[in-house]
C-alpha cells in the first residue's frame, strides 16, 4: 500500500520531523576552576544514607563528624563526576526502549529503449528482529542503570567513612599538638636545668647530653605532628572539595562505644548482601544474564520485512511484501555467545571474591577490636592517678619539697600516657569506622547498663 502526499503534505511532514529533532548548544570549558573556601559556601541537601539523612546541617558552630560527612558527599569532586555519569546510564535505558526507525528505499531505472518508460521501485522496510530484541535491551540497560546507582551509593558510603576517618585524625591532631608542645617545653626546661648544673660541675656531661637528646627527640615528634596535621588537613580539604587553603573548624568528638560482636556476627551475611557495592555487582550480573540470553536469541535467523511497489519499463505496476532472512550457517552469533558466557562467569567469581575478602577483613577487625578496647580501658583507669601524682609533684616542687628533675619526670610520664591514650582512642575509632565501611552505619552496640 502506498500513501501519496501532495507538496503541502510533504512540507508539513518535513516540518514535523525537523521539530522533533534535538538541538545542539555548545558548552565550552572555562579557563580555570575555583573551589569553595568555606563550608558555608556549599549547598548541602539531605543524604540518602542513615543516620545522616536526618542530621541537621549547621556549619556556623563548626562541623561535627556527621556534618563533615555531609559536606564531603555534597561537594566531593569525584562524587559529582559520578553523579553526572549516572545520567548516561539513565539515557541508555531510554535509548534501549526506542524502536529502530523504518527504512524507505527508492530506485529508478532510466529507459534506454525507444517506446519504454523509466522503471522505478519504492519500498518501506522494518527490522523485525530489532523489535523482538527490545525487551532484552531494556532489561540489560535497566540492570546497568541499577548497577550505576548502587555504585554511586557505594562511593558515597566510602566518602562518608573517609570523611569520618579524616575527622578522627584531625581531632586527634588537635589534641596531640598541645600535649607535644608541653612535652617539648618540659624537656627543654629540664635540659636547661641540666646544662646549668653541668656548668656548675654538679652534673656529668653525659647526663647533660642525654637530656639534650631527649629534648631534641620531643622537638622532632612535635615537628612530625605539625607535618601530619597539615597532611591530614590537605586530605580533608581534598575530600570535601574545598580550596587547599581552607581551614574547617571542627566541633564535637567521635565516640567509639563497645560493639555487640555477637550481633555483628549474626547480621554479617544480611548486612554484606545489602552493601551497595554487592548490590551493584548483582545488578551487573543480572545485566550479564540478560546479555547472555540476548546473545543466544540473536543466533536465530534475522528477519526483515518490507512493503514494495514498483513499475517496470512498460508501465506495468506491481505491489507486494518483501522478506529478508539471514541464514545462520557460518557465524550463528557463536562469538558473542562465548563472550557473554565468559563475562557471566567472570562476574560470578568477582562477586565471590568480594564476599570472601569482606569476610576475611571482618574477622581481622573483630580480632583487633577487643584488644584495643582492653588497652584503652586499662590506660583510662590509670590516667586519674597519674594525673593526680603529676599535680602533687608540681605542688611539691613549688613548695621546695621535691627536686625539679623528679617533678619533671612525673609530668612527662602523665603527658606521655595521655599521648598514648589519644593514639589508642584514634585506633579504636578507626577500627569502628572500618567496620562501618564493611557493614554499614548503625552498628549494634552493647546496651548501656
Amino acid at each position: 500500500m502506498a500513501i501519496r502526499l501532495g507538496r503541502g503534505g510533504a512540507g508539513l511532514a518535513l516540518v514535523f520531523m525537523l521539530a522533533a529533532c534535538a538541538s545542539y548548544a555548545p558548552r565550552p570549558l572555562p579557563d580555570r576552576f575555583s573551589a569553595p573556601t568555606a563550608a558555608g559556601q556549599v549547598q548541602v541537601d539531605a543524604m540518602r544514607l542513615p543516620p545522616w539523612a536526618v542530621h541537621v546541617w549547621n556549619p556556623a558552630d563548626g562541623l561535627d563528624s556527621d556534618e563533615l560527612a555531609m559536606l564531603a558527599v555534597a561537594n566531593n569532586p569525584q562524587l559529582r563526576a559520578t553523579r553526572a555519569a549516572l545520567g548516561i546510564a539513565h539515557a541508555q535505558v531510554f535509548a534501549a526502549g526506542l524502536l529502530a526507525d523504518p527504512q524507505i528505499g527508492y530506485s529508478e531505472d532510466l529507459a534506454m529503449t525507444p517506446g519504454t518508460q523509466n522503471a522505478w521501485a519504492l519500498g518501506l522496510g522494518f527490522d523485525i528482529s530489532d523489535w523482538l530484541m527490545r525487551s532484552s535491551r531494556k532489561r540489560i540497560a535497566q540492570a546497568g542503570a541499577n548497577q550505576a546507582e548502587q555504585e554511586l551509593l557505594w562511593q558515597e558510603w566510602q566518602v562518608v567513612n573517609a570523611a569520618r576517618l579524616s575527622y578522627v585524625r584531625m581531632r586527634a591532631d588537635e589534641r596531640l599538638l598541645p600535649l607535644l608542645q608541653q612535652l617539648r617545653d618540659s624537656l627543654r626546661r629540664r635540659y636547661e636545668a641540666s646544662r646549668r648544673a653541668g656548668d656548675a660541675g654538679n652534673l656529668t656531661a653525659d647526663a647533660v647530653a642525654a637530656d639534650w637528646l631527649t629534648w631534641q627527640g620531643a622537638q622532632g615528634q612535635l615537628d612530625d605532628a605539625y607535618r601530619f596535621e597539615r597532611q591530614d588537613r590537605a586530605v580533608m580539604n581534598d575530600l570535601t572539595g574545598l580550596d587547599a587553603a581552607a581551614r574547617v573548624r571542627l566541633s564535637g568528638d567521635f565516640v567509639a562505644p563497645r560493639l555487640d560482636v555477637a550481633g555483628l556476627v549474626r547480621q554479617f551475611d544480611a548486612r554484606l548482601r545489602e552493601r551497595p557495592d554487592m548490590a551493584a555487582l548483582r545488578a551487573g550480573y543480572d545485566a550479564q544474564e540478560a546479555g547472555y540470553r540476548a546473545a543466544v536469541l540473536a543466533q536465530f535467523p534475522v528477519l526483515g520485512v518490507s512493503i514494495n511497489r514498483s513499475q517496470d519499463n512498460y508501465g506495468d505496476n506491481s505491489a507486494g511484501p518483501g522478506v529478508v532472512l539471514s541464514l545462520p550457517v557460518f557465524n550463528r552469533n557463536r562469538g558473542n555467545i562465548a563472550v557473554a558466557r565468559a563475562s557471566r562467569r567472570q562476574l560470578y567469581e568477582e562477586y565471590r571474591a568480594r564476599w570472601l575478602a569482606a569476610q576475611s577483613e571482618f574477622h581481622v577487625v573483630l580480632d583487633i577490636l577487643p584488644r584495643l578496647e582492653a588497652q584503652v580501658a586499662e590506660v583510662r583507669r590509670g590516667m586519674p592517678a597519674l594525673e593526680a601524682q603529676a599535680h602533687m609533684a608540681e605542688r611539691a616542687e613549688h613548695e621546695g619539697n621535691l627536686a625539679a628533675p623528679d617533678a619533671a619526670r612525673m609530668r612527662l610520664a602523665w603527658i606521655a600516657k595521655h599521648i598514648e591514650l589519644i593514639h589508642l582512642e584514634q585506633s579504636l575509632a578507626e577500627q569502628r569506622i572500618a567496620l562501618q565501611t564493611l557493614l554499614g552505619p548503625a552498628l549494634p552496640e552493647h546496651p548501656i547498663p
